[in-house]
């Protein structure tokens, strides 16, 4: 059957009643919505604009605290006067070597030793003088005629594994004297102290403004030199 004409307006309003109803609600939902408002470039990079030039005057700050030179005042202790004259060798400390030397009896049997082990060898020798040094005992040797040093040079390993020793050493001349030197190592090496050179009559009597100590040599003197004549010395 066909409708009325009624009833069909009827289903339009309906239709079109609910489709208004669905336009209105959505536009609530997007009137909800509102946009977060754009920021600018210039707006993002101002904090960081502020930070760099925050670093950039702190740099400038450390530069100017840099350039700015410091006064250091020098100590009383290094300033020198007319009046003051070079510090006593009281400031130095005396070094005590009592006990490290080797005895008289020890030294005369060491003798005996040395002689017998190189007429073990074949060389007829004799022990005519001992020096105990501070760090070496040197022991000159005589050799009998015929008998060449080039030969006993040769056997210092031997000689040292003999006297039941670290090493030796062979001094094939001793000035102004006829003989040979055989250096044994002493077991307790004595120290030599600063105060010991600068005191003894060797250095104060030197005639050099600028002498150096160096040490002792094998007889215990103190060896002092002349600075100013060895400009290239190694140490």
């Amino acid at each position: 059957s066909i409708a009325s004409s009624s009833s069909w307006k009827s289903i339009g309003n309906t239709i079109f009643g609910n489709s208004k109803q669905r336009n209105a609600g959505s536009s609530v939902q997007t009137q909800q919505i509102k946009p977060t408002p754009a920021i600018s470039n210039a707006q993002k990079l101002k904090p960081k604009e502020k930070a760099i030039k925050s670093k950039e005057t702190k740099k400038t700050k450390k530069a100017d605290k840099a350039e700015k030179p410091q006064k250091v005042e020098s100590s009383n202790l290094y300033k020198a006067t007319a009046s003051s004259g070079l510090p006593g060798l009281s400031l130095l400390d005396d070094v005590n070597n009592s006990g490290l030397g080797y005895s008289e009896e020890f030294l005369e049997e060491m003798s005996q030793q040395v002689e017998l082990k190189l007429k073990d060898f074949g060389f007829d020798v004799t022990i005519t003088a001992v020096t105990p040094g501070p760090v070496v005992t040197q022991f000159e040797i005589s050799l009998a005629p015929g008998v060449k040093v080039s030969q006993i040079m040769s056997l210092d390993k031997d000689l040292a594994r003999a006297l039941l020793v670290e090493s030796v050493r062979i001094v094939d001349v001793i000035p102004g004297k006829p003989v040979i030197g055989l250096e044994i190592p002493n077991n307790n090496r004595e120290l030599i102290g600063l105060k010991e050179i600068l005191s003894s009559e060797t250095f104060t009597k030197s005639k050099s403004t600028l002498s150096m100590g160096l040490g002792k040599d094998i007889n215990g003197h103190p060896i002092v030199v002349d600075l100013a004549k060895m400009p290239h010395l190694l140490i």
